[in-house]
């Protein structure tokens, strides 16, 4: 099964990139807000922009660390 995952996964290096681009990318100053995948602009899913989903992860997430 491991050997069939890995065709799924980056690995840091790959992984890291998208991450890099917008840090580093001149082309991207000034722009913020927005999702990213892949080194370019992407939609997220619609369970990623639920309020209510966020409003509940914060509070778990209160609890989890003891605030």
């Amino acid at each position: 099964m491991v050997p069939f995952a890995y065709m799924f996964m980056k690995d840091p290096i790959h992984g890291a990139q998208t991450s890099l681009y917008c840090a580093l990318s001149t082309k991207l100053n000034g722009v913020g807000g927005k999702y990213y995948s892949d080194c370019a602009e992407a939609k997220p899913i619609p369970a990623a922009l639920s309020v209510e989903d966020a409003k509940a992860l914060w509070l778990a997430s209160e609890k989890l660390v003891g605030l």
